[in-house]
């Protein structure tokens, strides 16, 4: 029989918040999540109850160690280094236990438990691989892509068929994620009602260790059903529903016209077929003002570039967001996207203040940066489109999404106006926050 962890109050180790205490002491499902909104508390938690299972593993019935160690595996090995990795030092840090990280390998090895923990990301699910790990922490598994019908691309195969050793006294998945909605691999793992999957959950507001005003703060700016999901941490069915739901042409759209004194922002989305696309944006006191579209079927930079100064031949500046591949050059011309964009505009008589990214941002976070835009958790409109911009108001009417969550790509034209917007959104007023994670590296 497998004890359970007790919780003693009182000590000096970090103690769990109710909302995590009752996955913090579930050792006996198989496959356990801890689903929680922003600044929850969810890695904390996770790296802690993690390395108290392995600590409980590696001594057997005799008091001899086992050696059976573990992996964690994030959503890139990046993010699995820096976030995750860095929350068990820090938890074994407060343990006492010494430890030695070896990059490279991508090994924790605690010399005191003379075990090794195996750092794998799910961008590479071919790593997971060649070792056991009677337990395994996955930390944002929403995020993790896959499908059962390619095993070997699929995280959670991988990561399952690697859950056993001869000693263990436990066998055990931990995930700590926050949710994605209802069409992701780890939703269609976790929430069919199998007895050995298990999903606890915790909220952003729970976590009093967070100041009060960032607590408040992490949902200003969401719409009601991404608070229940990024907060609340309650998944959001979007099945094969629309993408921008909360669209409706008599909130959104309306004749806008250029506001004086308000710098001029341009979005952009390059593409050879069907074209380039371009908008003209103004932000004023939290919105959003799309007053033009420009888009001709095969249009290049230069074309673009045109049909801007023959609108607004007059300002000197403009600030410049869009596609961040638009960086790499072209072959044959040596020359990318914004390089183009930049002389052009130049010889045309304007300057550009280039307001991208070395990466976009991932689909979700600008596809819920424009729903919140498009109405905030208040219930206020931020986003207004004028009636020419048909391009763009025909993506939020139309797009949709496939049934494991993706975007519907039937008809070449959409989703290209939309994106333009979108990284311009994300970027001026996301909806994922930056939080700031304590923890430090450290050596015994």
């Amino acid at each position: 029989m497998i004890q359970t962890l007790e919780i003693v109050e009182g000590t000096k180790l970090p103690q769990p918040l109710a909302g995590q205490a009752a996955f913090f002491k579930d050792w006996t499902t198989r496959y356990v999540a801890l689903s929680g909104g922003w600044g929850s508390g969810k890695t904390f938690v996770g790296a802690r109850s993690f390395l108290d299972c392995v600590t409980y593993n590696s001594y057997g019935a005799d008091g001899s160690l086992t050696h059976c160690g573990g992996a964690i595996i994030g959503a890139t090995y990046r993010d699995t280094v820096t976030i995750a990795v860095r929350e068990l030092l820090t938890a074994a840090d407060e343990r006492g236990l010494c430890f030695k990280f070896n990059t490279q390998m991508g090994e924790v090895f605690l010399p005191d438990l003379e075990l090794t923990i195996y750092v794998r990301s799910a961008q590479a699910p071919e790593t997971i691989r060649g070792f056991q790990a009677p337990l395994i922490w996955m930390d944002e598994a929403a995020s993790f892509q896959g499908s059962p019908e390619s095993p070997s691309n699929d995280t959670f195969i991988q990561a399952m068929g690697r859950m056993r050793h001869p000693l263990a006294k436990m066998v055990q998945l931990r995930v700590t994620t926050t949710p994605e909605g209802d069409g992701t691999r780890y939703h269609k793992l976790f929430y069919t009602g199998n007895p050995d999957f298990k999903v606890y959950t915790t909220t952003t507001i729970e976590n009093t260790e967070l100041p009060e005003e960032m607590r408040e703060g992490l949902g200003k700016n969401l719409s009601t059903e991404l608070y229940n999901q990024y907060i609340l941490g309650m998944p959001l069915a979007s099945g094969q529903g629309l993408i921008y739901s909360a669209f409706n042409r008599t909130e959104h759209v309306e004749v806008t016209q250029p506001l004086s004194g308000v710098p001029f922002l341009l979005a952009f989305d390059f593409n050879i077929e069907p074209g380039m696309h371009g908008l003209l944006v103004q932000f004023k006191e939290n919105n959003f003002y799309v007053l033009r579209e420009f888009y001709a079927r095969r249009a290049s930079v230069v074309e673009l570039c045109g049909m801007i100064h023959e609108m607004l031949p007059d300002v000197p500046m403009f600030q410049v967001y869009g596609d961040a591949t638009g960086r790499s050059e072209w072959s044959g011309i040596g020359k990318s996207n914004y390089y183009i964009l930049q002389e052009t505009m130049s010889k045309l008589g304007h300057r550009l203040s280039l307001r991208v990214p070395k990466a976009n941002p991932q689909v979700q976070d600008r596809v819920n940066a424009m729903n919140s835009a498009l109405r905030s958790v208040d219930g206020h409109t931020n986003l207004y489109i004028d009636p020419s911009c048909t391009e763009l108001i025909e993506d939020f009417e139309q797009m949709s999404w496939t049934e494991l969550g993706g975007i519907t790509q039937y008809d070449k034209k959409r989703s290209h106006s939309s994106d333009a917007l979108g990284y311009l959104v994300n970027a001026i007023r996301p909806c994922r926050p930056a939080i700031n994670r304590s923890g430090y590296f450290g050596y015994c």
